[in-house]
């Protein structure tokens, strides 16, 4: 989905795992420069953490955003909901791709944190995670 870019993650001391740590990303995709200040609003660890953007990001698809997840439930039975609110970019180009590809983006931004917290519990050692299923 990067569109054979990279991207640049510089954390502040929090290292972003704290209410109020800073995380920039910054790189490039498709071509085109991306930039974006995001801070942690929320870390309730290992049941809540939510993240937005500061300031008018430079992405191509999707403008400002917040993004988290939640985890309720009990060791045998858990349930996590992972989602994104977004605004499309606020001009140009970038808004002409965000009404055709904004959606699929925030789709495979959510269902790419399931799959990776999907693999985090089915690793060895830490037995079955029960129903896992995407939303």
């Amino acid at each position: 989905m990067m569109g054979g870019g990279r991207m640049q993650i510089v954390t502040d001391e929090g290292g972003g795992t704290r209410a109020g740590s800073h995380i920039r990303l910054s790189g490039k995709a498709f071509g085109l420069s991306l930039f974006l200040d995001q801070a942690v609003t929320q870390h309730d660890p290992p049941r809540a953490k939510t993240w937005e953007t500061l300031g008018e990001p430079n992405l191509i698809v999707i403008g400002r955003y917040r993004m988290g997840f939640r985890l309720t439930g009990a060791a045998s039975r858990s349930e996590l909901r992972v989602f994104i609110d977004y605004d499309l970019p606020s001009a140009g180009i970038a808004r002409i791709l965000g009404w055709l590809f904004g959606r699929v983006y925030a789709s495979w931004c959510v269902k790419s944190m399931l799959a990776d917290a999907e693999a985090l519990f089915r690793a060895p050692g830490l037995g079955h995670p029960g129903a896992i299923k995407s939303a």
